[in-house]
């Protein structure tokens, strides 16, 4: 039976908030960035050198660190790795107002004009929840429209930062190892799992600050 979870942050009580910053007042944002599925490490990487040259030149950052793509792994050969996303962790000067900037960011940043991108704060709004809906079918396309459907609800009740994980759909790969020829080579199932999603999905192998 074909599923998805729809996943969203809703105000609790009668008023909803419509923001992403979780804390207005707060000095540390972080910004994720996610491309469309499929997309390179080294496009996103690229992405992610233009933000944070434009952050360079905002008064108010004091300092800032990039995170682009997933610890990789066996697993990313199946998952996707996450070479289609890039974390920044913000931090502003003292008494900078979190809220503008995180609008700012999202009006302004040089990202690619298919992106999404979230900002929240340190802390998440007061009365605020994450909230999650599973949505099951017999039919793919019953699913996918449905899920639409419940997207458009969740966003007109209030919901922000709502996302289905239908949208990140992409073609899977299968290895099929002969272990005869690895073992020749002198290779394991392993290794040659591992360089399979070295090629396909990169890693991330150090930080700078």
């Amino acid at each position: 039976m074909a599923g998805l979870v729809l996943a969203g942050t809703v105000g609790a009580g009668t008023l909803l908030k419509t923001d992403f910053i979780g804390s207005a007042d707060g000095d540390t944002l972080t910004a994720t960035i996610t491309l469309p599925t499929g997309t390179e490490l080294a496009s996103t990487d690229e992405t992610a050198r233009e933000v944070e040259a434009w952050l360079g030149d905002q008064d108010e950052v004091e300092s800032y660190q990039s995170t682009v793509g997933s610890s990789g792994g066996i697993e990313a050969v199946f998952l996707g790795g996450g070479s289609n996303a890039a974390t920044v962790a913000i931090t502003l000067v003292e008494d900078s107002d979190g809220a503008a900037f995180a609008q700012a960011f999202e009006d302004e940043a040089p990202v690619p004009s298919d992106a999404n991108v979230a900002v929240t704060g340190a802390q998440q709004q007061p009365g605020s929840s994450n909230l999650e809906v599973v949505v099951s079918a017999a039919d793919s396309d019953d699913l996918m429209t449905t899920a639409a459907q419940v997207v458009d609800v969740v966003e007109e009740a209030g919901g922000t930062d709502v996302t289905n994980n239908l949208a990140d759909t992409v073609p899977s790969l299968r290895v099929t190892v002969e272990r005869e020829a690895a073992a020749a080579a002198g290779l394991t199932e392993t290794q040659i799992g591992q360089i399979v999603s070295s090629a396909s999905t990169g890693s991330t192998v150090g930080q700078v600050e």
